[in-house]
């Protein structure tokens, strides 16, 4: 559903991630690093 109609994500509860607390830390400085990357088009 997400797929056909993203912009519903929140609606339906978006996406869940699953992480060990004890790796919880890490996941986190993961998903909160900013990457910026440049990507080709062809």
């Amino acid at each position: 559903m997400v797929r056909m109609d993203w912009f519903i994500s929140n609606l339906l509860g978006g996406v869940k991630l699953m992480v060990d607390a004890e790796r919880f830390a890490e996941a986190s400085k993961l998903l909160n690093d900013v990457v910026a990357m440049e990507f080709e088009d062809e």
